[in-house]
């Protein structure tokens, strides 16, 4: 029985660690992948506190907390310029998100439909 379950667990490992590895290689593969959709967006911080802007498409499999998807960072009541954000073709839906920078423990995160040549 102890040998079944040993084989169980590394089995779960093993498929855990393959569905991990296939996730990240999906994300780098779409970090190449033409972008040819482009909205200008621009954030404005409307905190108390230094705030970072993150946003990624949700075709990537990633949190959008992640370090690659941090767009900005502003110190409250500031605006940043004008920024191209670019997606594929087939899939405008994008996940945009806050976060304290000060705490990173306060974030908000919203999906939004993005047009093509928009601005945000």
């Amino acid at each position: 029985m102890n040998g079944i379950l040993r084989l169980a667990s590394v089995s779960l490992i093993i498929l855990t660690s393959l569905g991990l590895t296939a996730c990240n290689t999906s994300d780098r593969l779409l970090d190449h992948v033409d972008k040819p959709q482009t909205a200008k967006i621009s954030y404005i911080n409307a905190q108390p506190n230094a705030t970072g802007f993150y946003l990624k498409s949700v075709a990537y499999s990633s949190d959008v907390f992640d370090s690659r998807f941090r767009v900005t960072q502003l110190n409250s009541a500031s605006a940043s310029k004008d920024l191209t954000y670019r997606w594929i073709e087939s899939n405008n839906e994008s996940q945009f998100a806050i976060e304290n920078s000060n705490s990173r423990l306060e974030r908000v995160r919203v999906n939004k439909h993005l047009n093509h040549s928009g601005s945000y």
